[in-house]
């Protein structure tokens, strides 16, 4: 299968069991709603303050795909975009909310993808 390559440097992450499912999707709801709340609100919401929106928005971007240099250069590049994605998620509604539902159904459907693609994996154990 093509897409197997593609999670090889992330497979260590997503889940390869029905418990694993389970609990990588609590996880997904926890990361969206406490990155959201960490990085789109209150980080943003500090430095705001000191540097104004545009620059505080751009801080936060940066910090969130650099926090995500565990996936990787590339990985790390693609937290930061989808933090420019949240980010303008919560400019454009005034509410982290959004953003929150958004990002864990990013993190689900990542694992859920990657618990499919690597289910023949599982089956040959």
């Amino acid at each position: 299968m093509a897409i197997r390559p593609k999670l090889a440097f992330v497979e260590y992450l997503l889940p390869h069991s029905r418990d694993e499912l389970r609990w990588f999707t609590a996880l997904s709801v926890t990361a969206g709603v406490c990155e959201e709340l960490l990085y789109r609100g209150f980080l943003f919401w500090v430095l705001k303050a000191y540097v104004g929106t545009a620059l505080a928005a751009l801080i936060g971007v940066i910090l969130f795909g650099a926090l995500h240099l565990y996936q990787g250069r590339r990985g790390a590049f693609k937290a930061g975009m989808a933090g420019l994605v949240m980010m303008i998620i919560v400019l454009l509604t005034g509410w982290l909310f959004p953003a929150m539902v958004v990002h864990a159904l990013v993190d689900l459907g990542a694992g859920v993808l990657g618990f499919t693609v690597l289910a023949p994996l599982r089956d040959q154990h």
